[in-house]
Order: structure tokens, then C-alpha cells, then sequence
């Protein structure tokens, strides 16, 4: 049903980023200016199913960040 992850509102913030995490912390893909909506490939490799967890910053005024996971199901 969802095939790309998207924000509702995000196109209010164009400097917002986001990188997003495995379970290990590792980076699996960064987003700046949320110009291409993460849809669960990193280096043209297809992601396991799998939580992983982001860090939105929307590098307004007041530095608001949010966290939380996002899930790649098949």
C-alpha cells in the first residue's frame, strides 16, 4: 500500500533532512531536502524486512527533531 515513506507536511520545511538507521546504528540512507521519499532501497539493494529508525530534522528556527521507526515490509 505504501510504497515510499512519506511525511505529511514536510514540503512546509524544504531544509528538513532526515537519515535513517539499522538496528546496528548503522546508516542505511540520509535525506536532504526530502527531494526522493526513502521506498526501502539503499545502493540499488533492496532492504530486509526489517524496523529501522530515523532522525527527522526539520532545521527550522526552534531545531525541531523527531525520531522514531519506520517499517520495511515485503
Amino acid at each position: 500500500q505504501n510504497d515510499t515513506w512519506q511525511i505529511k507536511g514536510i514540503e512546509t520545511y524544504p531544509e528538513a533532512s532526515a537519515v535513517i538507521f539499522n538496528r546496528w546504528g548503522s546508516i542505511v540512507y540520509e535525506i536532504e531536502n526530502f527531494d526522493t521519499p526513502w521506498d526501502g532501497i539503499t545502493r540499488d539493494k533492496a532492504m530486509p524486512v526489517a524496523t529501522y529508525y530515523y532522525v527527522l530534522k526539520l532545521n527550522d528556527k526552534k531545531g525541531t527533531t523527531y525520531s522514531g521507526g519506520v517499517s520495511v515490509l515485503r
